[in-house]
């Protein structure tokens, strides 16, 4: 009997319009809050970029602190629209502790995580230039 029915399933599943089924979530969208809706998104994504490309300029020029500030100096100036946009958008969530979560795992994620980034300022994280082309990122 027990048989009989889960053959009987496993072709309900196979019917006509099953392509229409949803596919399942991925893991990103597993336990994202609600009201990360799509423009929300759409601003997470712009500073996964950004974080990105800082943790790049870091990886290509962490031996030379001089160089090392130009190019993060580069990437904040050219990052600032949506640094603006991120820091908005947490102002506008501060009352949202599990959506300022989901976002930060989110973006260590999608990014690798800031401990790489932070191991690769290590040597240069005294240097005044460094310090001065991150202070943009840092406020």
């Amino acid at each position: 009997m027990m048989k009989t029915a889960l053959i009987l399933l496993a072709l309900a599943g196979c019917q006509k319009g099953d392509d229409q089924r949803r596919p399942p979530p991925s893991r990103d969208e597993v336990g994202r809050p609600p009201s990360l809706g799509p423009e929300r998104m759409a601003t997470i994504d712009d500073m996964v970029r950004f974080v990105g490309g800082l943790r790049k300029t870091i990886e290509a020029n962490h031996g030379d602190c001089a160089r090392l500030a130009d190019a993060l100096a580069a990437d904040i100036a050219r990052g600032q629209p949506a640094l603006d946009r991120a820091r908005a958008l947490e102002k506008e969530m501060a009352g949202d502790k599990a959506a300022l979560d989901w976002i930060q795992g989110y973006v260590e994620r999608k990014t690798g995580g800031f401990e790489p980034m932070l191991k690769g300022l290590d040597r240069c994280a005294g240097d005044p230039a460094v310090q001065k082309s991150l202070g943009g990122f840092l406020q």
